[in-house]
């Protein structure tokens, strides 16, 4: 939870945020795009090859952030990024496979589906027992890599920005 400082105008508001675990993309691995290095999962009715293998590596992925988050039971796992993803066919397809494959052969409880933002937030809102840290600071500006800093947008003080 961040309780951003409102200074004077009236009561502290707090909003959810999310740790992205993979920038806003796909899990390593899982670009699932025409032209990426990744191995794309088969969108064809027949191929099958490598389905149980992918659903492994996912599970491991969702296992592995499963660590860094309070909520154990709901996690979001983005499947974006910029300019990839160009065949919508191809990379829905082969994720309607995987989420269809991992839901009927895998060996664990986890449960594949397609979201949105509020209803991820809703079923957040519907665990029970989940402390979240509630932190107080701003968090710009953000450190990319040696010469790229983010600033600005998501602060509470926009005179800061410059």
């Amino acid at each position: 939870m961040w309780q951003p400082f409102t200074g004077n105008f009236g009561s502290q508001k707090q909003i959810l945020t999310h740790i992205l675990h993979n920038n806003y993309g796909p899990p390593p691995d899982f670009s699932n795009e025409q032209n990426a290095w990744d191995e794309v999962i088969p969108y064809s009715n027949y191929l099958e090859y490598n389905l149980d293998y992918r659903c492994v590596s996912l599970q491991t992925f969702v296992n592995d952030i499963a660590d860094s988050v309070p909520n154990k039971r709901t996690m979001m796992v983005l499947f974006g990024d910029d300019f990839t993803f160009q065949n919508a066919f191809m990379s829905y397809r082969g994720l309607d496979k995987l989420i269809d494959y991992c839901n009927k052969n895998q060996k664990t409880n986890m449960q594949f589906k397609y979201s949105t933002p509020g209803k991820y937030l809703d079923a957040l809102k519907l665990e029970t027992g989940v402390e979240y840290k509630v932190v107080k600071h701003d968090f710009f500006p953000y450190y990319q890599d040696r010469l790229r800093f983010w600033s600005g947008f998501f602060t509470s003080r926009p005179d800061f920005k410059k």
